[in-house]
């Protein structure tokens, strides 16, 4: 256990840094506060329970406590590794990061770090719109979400008026599915047995045969899912979904509800079905329950595929990026993210990009 403190130079900022298990009540309160106070913040990502799920599987989870004339004005999660190297708590498995600040406080994002006693914070699905980390970003990038303000039929509606013709595949691909496989079902967080082990299974399954960082052979990681399962508060919820195709379970997903919106967060499919689309049927399914129970936005995650570029009203623009406080490392850093730049803008990327990809994934640790 350890409690470290330290003042913003040139104000009267005082920061604590704390183990995110010691977060009191009175934390709490005032975090939702903060939270409910700015509409970026809306993801379940940024509810407290989040990133308590998470230190309750990790014990490298920390908050900064934001503290100004008595009164709790900011909370800044993270997680602390070897060398004091900082990242979002979750890593790369929290597909919003960002700090919960009050509006008006004034603060610079090094001096916030280094009062943290970190060397480096990295983070790779940042709100771009938090204007202190603005300065550190590297590139921005979309993080596509389904649109439900208005309902289903509107929605829908708006998809069509927009030419994707992905939902109309989607109903086609169902009613072929239930012809030949079975009446659909939707289990809406579901208790059926086994549900988020084969969930595991399947995305394990598809991330290998992608060549990607597979994160779930590790410990906490698991830990984290069941946890999130367990976790079910008025503000925040997992939610574990099944789509069934009569007695026989096709596709299911992990995500987690805030207060009107879900984090479309671990989606997997039997590959077996792969030619019905079993992914694509399930998240117009859950679409349509998701907006008869309040739910007015779905987020996809960062980046694109064809589902996510048919299925997406709009996007959030989320960063990639880092705060680096040691000279070497920054310029370092800088080139790596000028190099990636590089490869991605190139129209012959194909090869360069695999490269870079092999690349990094042997430096991304879970």
């Amino acid at each position: 256990m350890f409690w470290r403190t330290a003042f913003q130079p040139g104000g009267n900022m005082r920061i604590d840094t704390i183990p995110a298990t010691q977060l009191s009540r009175e934390h709490i309160a005032a975090w939702r506060t903060l939270q409910q106070a700015d509409p970026a913040l809306d993801s379940p990502l940024f509810q407290p329970e989040f990133t308590q799920a998470v230190a309750a599987v990790r014990d490298d989870v920390e908050v900064a406590v934001l503290e100004e004339a008595g009164e709790f004005v900011g909370f800044f999660p993270f997680e602390r590794s070897q060398g004091n190297v900082g990242r979002p708590v979750a890593g790369s498995l929290a597909d919003m990061q960002g700090i919960i600040l009050r509006s008006n406080i004034e603060l610079d994002a090094a001096q916030l770090i280094r009062a943290c006693g970190l060397t480096t914070w990295q983070f790779d699905h940042l709100i771009a719109s938090q204007r202190l980390f603005q300065p550190y970003h590297a590139f921005i990038d979309d993080s596509p979400y389904i649109n439900l303000s208005a309902g289903y039929d509107a929605y829908k509606t708006e998809r069509r008026a927009s030419g994707s013709s992905l939902i109309t595949q989607a109903e086609r691909k169902g009613r072929k599915l239930a012809r030949e496989v079975g009446p659909l079902r939707l289990e809406w967080n579901t208790d059926y047995p086994n549900t988020l082990s084969q969930l595991v299974a399947w995305k394990r399954e598809q991330l290998q045969r992608r060549s990607f960082v597979d994160p779930y052979g590790a410990d906490w990681v698991n830990g984290l899912l069941e946890r999130i399962c367990e976790t079910q508060t008025d503000r925040f919820a997992g939610v574990l979904t099944a789509l069934f195709a009569g007695e026989q379970m096709i596709a299911a997903h992990l995500g987690m509800r805030g207060d009107a919106v879900l984090s479309s967060w671990i989606p997997a499919y039997d590959h077996q079905l792969a030619r019905y689309s079993p992914g694509l049927v399930l998240h117009v399914e859950m679409a349509k329950h998701a907006a008869t129970i309040g739910i007015e936005r779905i987020d996809l995650g960062r980046g694109y595929n064809d589902m996510k570029s048919g299925l997406a009203s709009a996007a959030i623009p989320v960063a990639v990026g880092c705060i680096e406080c040691r000279p070497l490392r920054r310029a370092l850093s800088a080139g790596w993210f000028c190099a990636r730049n590089l490869v991605h803008a190139t129209p012959l990327r194909g090869a360069p990009l695999r490269f870079y990809r092999r690349l990094r994934n042997r430096f991304v640790k879970a």
